[in-house]
């Protein structure tokens, strides 16, 4: 979520875009499946995004 802001785009929009294209894990009940969790002391909300949408991003992470 954090990223979204740092590239100008508004949190909300960016998750139903990932919502609605099939991008995000969902629990039991439909739901998109949220995590909290503690970033530099911070308690933050995230998503979490289905492992096949991931195989690039990892890669490109790893090289920086």
């Amino acid at each position: 979520m954090i990223a979204f802001d740092g590239h100008k785009l508004e949190t909300p929009l960016a998750v139903r875009a990932m919502d609605e294209t099939g991008m995000l894990l969902r629990d039991a009940k439909g739901r998109p499946k949220a995590r909290r969790r503690d970033i530099d002391g911070k308690t933050v909300l995230g998503v979490i995004i289905r492992p096949e949408f991931l195989d690039g991003l990892l890669q490109s992470h790893a090289t920086r």
